[in-house]
């Protein structure tokens, strides 16, 4: 069962690397509000820690088979676990500063990009030149750029302006005919040094992306010294139901392997399956596979019954539950020594 969704929405934060930002955007983000969090800066070790994998997030990492360097990777991306796989395909891009997605939504084909540019340099724009070249999708970059103009910050901050030199970046708004979601000198990063707001962070969507533009504002920043961007697209698509669970244990396998097996006999031949010679022969039988397997386990599988409680209820009273022990562990200590 699938759930019609009528806006596509973005979350975009910098972590500053602290592990407490990301685990607080993880914790009271409510799956059901947004389906992809952009995420830059992350905390170190992104990739080998188990504590910021969730149960409704999908991480998605730079690629690593590009280098053989220990990855420092600068920029994430979750994708919301209730949106079909099939539905989104990772761009093959060599940085550890940018993860792009190519989501298939309804009828709509876009590319969503989390990118970091480190401050004071292009390295990273540069590098997001070259790569937007061949990609002919519409567009939407979410991400902390770390550069001063009046186009995006206003006129709040003219020395700065004047300091930055943002001639790679306004190149590439312009090669890809790149919109400001956000409204102008939307204050995004409070600076500690300097005691000031300015805007780093920003959402950028290409023109048919931009007319379905809803709303793009300014959100918590979970203790960051950043806040998030949030930004709602209204391109309809669908999701899996959350309240539905596979009960896997209790398949009824002899009538998965009938259904199975009948549909994708029917739909590949034995002799047409020997007969695959192109790579669009091969997305044809997978996607074949894919159905048959949905199939099956539509007619065979039962469904957990729901949860009463949110993800966010389950959290808290998870927290409850540990402060509690808490309480008691440090009683239990004064008692008796």
């Amino acid at each position: 069962m699938t759930t019609s969704i009528d806006y596509f929405r973005i979350l975009s934060l910098n972590c500053r690397k602290q592990p407490e930002v990301l685990l607080s955007l993880l914790n009271d983000t409510d799956p059901a509000k947004y389906d992809a969090l952009c995420i830059q800066e992350p905390p170190l070790r992104l990739r080998e820690l188990r504590a910021f994998r969730s149960s409704a997030w999908h991480l998605m990492l730079p690629p690593t088979d590009f280098t053989s360097d220990k990855p420092i990777e600068r920029a994430a991306l979750y994708v919301n676990r209730n949106i079909p796989s099939h539905c989104y395909t990772q761009l093959p891009i060599p940085s550890f500063d940018i993860v792009a997605l190519t989501f298939t939504v309804s009828d709509h084909i876009f590319s969503l990009f989390s990118i970091y540019n480190p401050p004071q340099s292009d390295a990273t724009l540069a590098s997001l030149q070259h790569f937007l070249r061949p990609i002919p999708n519409p567009l939407i970059l979410a991400g902390d750029f770390n550069q001063h103009h009046p186009l995006w910050s206003g006129t709040n901050h003219p020395a700065r302006t004047r300091s930055s030199d943002t001639t790679t970046m306004l190149q590439v708004l312009h090669d890809n005919h790149l919109e400001l979601c956000l409204p102008p000198g939307t204050p995004t990063f409070f600076s500690d040094a300097h005691h000031t707001w300015s805007t780093l962070d920003l959402v950028l969507a290409s023109p048919n992306l931009h007319e379905h533009l809803v709303k793009c504002t300014t959100g918590h920043g979970h203790g960051s010294d950043h806040r998030s961007i949030l930004a709602t697209f209204s391109l309809a698509h669908t999701t899996r139901n959350p309240n539905e669970r596979p009960l896997w244990k209790d398949t009824d396998w002899e009538t998965f392997t009938k259904h199975f097996t009948t549909q994708i006999t029917a739909t590949f031949p034995p002799h047409l399956l020997n007969s695959i010679q192109t790579t669009h022969d091969i997305d044809r039988v997978a996607d074949a596979l894919y159905q048959a397997l949905d199939q099956a386990k539509a007619s065979s599988v039962p469904i957990a019954k729901p949860s009463p409680f949110s993800a966010i209820e389950v959290q808290n009273l998870k927290n409850q539950g540990l402060y509690t022990l808490c309480i008691i562990d440090t009683v239990l200590y004064m008692m008796y020594i």
